[in-house]
């Protein structure tokens, strides 16, 4: 029974060693998505930045061509008051030609402000679009040393599996049942505890003094009466 408890000891710590390789192949996982999905965001406020100054720019050349539009009647203007006749129609012309360059003057000062955003717009572009180029090439070079790193991890996984394997056919069909078992009960602790001085360190409570000198034996499975994990009494040095 002693050489079946010792099976059932390096079997649970193949899987605590397996169960912590996986924790870090995740949490390598999760940090990957989570630096990915930073260089997702910022790519896609840059695009959304650029879709603004485009359009900065497209309201700049409307502006641009309603000012030429202006200054072209402007001119036809002030032609045909040369050749006016009447005074009528002369202050009609003034208050035309007056209205468009009111309007032109607006328009100079939209402009005017449009292309200062459009220039800052595009210098904040400029130094984003160079953040994610470096982000790009640190996310790149961090792949590549998880992959390295978790290749060698998940060939180890392999490895505890087949050591596993190994183990398992060494033990008794019933006894590995029940320590499956007891493994489902307490997934986040061991299935198989000692016992040092009549204290189980499984749930650090006292057993009875019986089952202690019955445990001493080694000559059948005993379970914690208080936890209900497989215990075990291995003489001190061995």
């Amino acid at each position: 029974m002693k050489e079946q408890i010792e099976t059932l000891v390096a079997i649970q710590r193949l899987e605590a060693e397996s169960a912590e390789i996986q924790h870090q192949l995740n949490e390598a996982s999760k940090r990957i998505e989570e630096i990915t999905e930073a260089l997702r965001e910022k790519q896609q406020d840059v695009q959304n930045r650029a879709q603004i100054i485009s359009g900065w720019k497209a309201s700049y050349q409307d502006f641009d061509l309603t000012f030429k539009s202006n200054q072209d009647l402007i001119h036809r203007s002030q032609e045909r008051l040369k050749t006016v006749k009447t005074n009528r129609e002369y202050q009609a012309l003034l208050k035309e030609v007056e209205e468009l360059k009111k309007q032109n003057a607006r328009i100079e000062d939209e402009m005017l402000k449009l292309m200062s955003d459009i220039e800052s717009g595009e210098a904040e572009l400029a130094e984003r679009e160079a953040e994610i180029g470096q982000l790009a090439a640190s996310i790149e070079a961090e792949t590549a040393a998880v992959e390295q790193s978790t290749a060698s991890q998940r060939l180890r996984l392999q490895e505890l599996e087949a050591e596993k394997s190994r183990f398992a056919v060494q033990t008794d069909p019933s006894l590995f049942k029940l320590f499956k078992r007891v493994r489902s009960i307490h997934s986040r602790g061991n299935a198989v505890v000692q016992v040092v001085d009549a204290v189980c360190n499984g749930c650090h409570m006292n057993i009875p003094f019986q089952l202690y000198n019955e445990l001493q034996r080694c000559d059948s499975i005993k379970l914690c009466p208080n936890c209900q994990r497989i215990i075990y009494w291995q003489q001190q040095g061995e």
